[in-house]
């Protein structure tokens, strides 16, 4: 089995990283110093992203990203790492580092590895000061991303006459933004708690709101009455419960179909929530 090396080949996001050009520094065949980059002090949403370097599609093996972390300044800091197709993510999860240098490694699912469809257009990203979600409760998860990303694929609509006439819109990566004062409280209050939400804000949904009021938005995440975790596409499809147990509060959660109603088809039988 022959091996690839990805490495390090341009500067996409530089942010208050340095020194630059990032993808030097970082690239331990190529650096002239120590190959190491440093964030911005007191980081918020401090993004670092390099291009990677073309291989061929692996055959066979693991795939994986390993990124090396160490906290220079006083605090907690959360960091995103991830690995990235174009504006999608493929895979990631969030970390502390610690005062010494510390390997993060991902490992991609054999899902994660069929959702990358260009291997010359595959990123690595590094936020320092990711934005979380921490002050309320939900479950047993005290801190929780301030973002998450799921990606469906697949979907068709069946025409008339129901009301879903726009469902291949909803092939492809929605971002769900944490919610703290939802505007449709009085619309989920039968769901779950409105202090743990996530939505896609104004997007657009595939079917015509018959049950909904306008404006409400076409997914939503949220930690429900029974203590479980469920992503909702409104009027189509659910997908959960997952056990708030078994919920990953800062990384990828895989969350199984339960249930459409028809009005698109083609529903993948899981999708996967990552942190963004």
């Amino acid at each position: 089995m022959t091996q690839q090396l990805v490495r390090p080949a341009a500067d996409i996001a530089t942010g208050l990283w340095t020194p630059t050009p990032l993808w030097e520094q970082i690239d331990a065949l190529t650096s002239p110093g120590p190959g190491v980059v440093t964030s911005g002090a007191n980081p918020v949403s401090d993004t670092l992203e390099v291009k990677l370097s073309r291989v061929l599609p692996p055959k066979a093996g693991d795939q994986t990203l390993t990124v090396e972390l160490q906290q220079v300044g006083t605090g907690n800091v959360p960091v995103l790492v991830g690995l990235v197709q174009g504006t999608r993510i493929i895979a990631s999860q969030v970390v502390t580092p610690g005062g010494t240098f510390q390997d993060v490694v991902i490992t991609l699912s054999q899902a994660e590895k069929d959702q990358i469809t260009d291997y010359a257009d595959l990123r690595a990203r590094v936020v320092a000061g990711y934005r979380t979600v921490s002050g309320t409760t939900c479950g047993h998860c005290t801190v929780l991303p301030y973002q998450w990303q799921v990606t469906i694929a697949g979907l068709s609509s069946p025409g008339t006459p129901h009301a879903c006439t726009n469902c291949e819109g909803l092939n492809h990566s929605w971002t769900l933004t944490w919610q703290p004062n939802p505007k449709y409280n009085s619309n989920i209050n039968n769901l779950g708690d409105p202090d743990c939400l996530w939505d896609t804000g104004d997007a657009p949904g595939a079917c015509d709101n018959t049950t909904y009021p306008p404006g409400l938005p076409s997914m939503w995440l949220i930690h429900s009455l029974q203590s479980d975790w469920v992503l909702k596409v409104v009027n189509s499809a659910q997908y959960g419960p997952v056990l708030d147990a078994s919920w990953n509060c800062l990384g990828k959660n895989v969350i199984g179909l339960n249930g459409g109603t028809g009005e698109c088809l083609g529903w993948p039988a899981s999708v996967t929530v990552y942190p963004m």
